[in-house]
């Protein structure tokens, strides 16, 4: 009997054993898949990080430019109001000048009928 039992016992070891290994196996795998998930998921952080990254770049540019069309617009109206402030103020001047001119010869025009 006691051979029985020696051998009912190396089973039970080697049961064991292979159960020890399973366990081992699995452990390894969920530790394999759980390194493989964080990699992947830092992968796909890295692709939108550098997504976001271009889009912000995109958006900033068009920012840019668009203040750049915007001072453009500002100069080009001032430039505008200018020449026309400047046109008024010849035409003001014209004005003012064919007035005196006027009284100018009126005066002299009096003045020789007085004579």
């Amino acid at each position: 009997m006691s051979i029985l039992s020696e051998s009912e016992a190396d089973k039970q070891r080697k049961k064991i054993i292979e159960h020890h290994k399973a366990i081992e196996l699995q452990v390894e795998d969920r530790r394999r898949q759980k390194m493989e998930e964080r990699e992947r998921r830092l992968r796909e952080e890295a692709v939108e990080d550098e997504r976001v990254a271009k889009e912000r770049e995109k958006l900033q540019k068009q920012f840019e430019e668009e203040v750049i069309k915007m001072k453009e617009k500002e100069e080009q109206a001032k430039r505008r109001a200018q020449v026309l402030q400047e046109g008024i103020s010849k035409a003001f001047e014209s004005s003012q000048q064919l007035k005196r001119d006027k009284r100018k010869s009126r005066l002299q025009g009096s003045t020789t009928e007085g004579e």
